[in-house]
C-alpha cells in the first residue's frame, strides 16, 4: 500500500529523515511526488524521457554534494511545492540542453 510521507511526516522530518538516509522516508519520492515526476514526464519531456529516470535524476541532483540543494529548502513554503519549482527548472534547463 503506497502511503503519502507528508501525511505522517512534517517537512523538517522529511528533510532530515532524506538528509540523514532513513530509507523508510527516502520513499516520499517514489509515494508524493510521483505526480510531480509524471508531469515532467508528460509536460516538459513530451514524453522523451521515462518517469523512472526523472524521479532517478532529481534523486541525483538534490543529493549531489551532501544534499546541498535539498539543505537550500528553507521551510517557507510547502517542501512538495520547493520540490516543484526546482525540478520543473531543472528539467526545462536539461531539456534545452543547458545541464548534461
Amino acid at each position: 500500500m503506497n502511503q503519502n510521507i507528508s501525511h505522517k511526516y512534517s517537512d523538517k522530518e522529511i528533510v532530515e529523515g532524506i538528509i540523514g538516509g532513513n530509507h523508510q522516508i527516502t520513499s516520499f519520492f517514489c509515494n508524493d511526488c510521483k505526480g510531480l515526476f509524471i508531469y515532467i514526464h508528460t509536460q516538459i519531456c513530451n514524453r522523451s524521457v521515462e518517469v523512472n529516470e526523472i524521479a532517478n535524476e532529481i534523486i541525483l541532483y538534490l543529493s549531489s554534494n551532501g544534499w546541498s540543494k535539498l539543505r537550500t529548502f528553507d521551510y517557507r513554503s510547502k517542501l512538495i511545492t520547493w520540490l516543484t519549482v526546482v525540478t520543473i527548472r531543472y528539467y526545462r534547463k536539461f531539456m534545452s540542453g543547458m545541464i548534461e
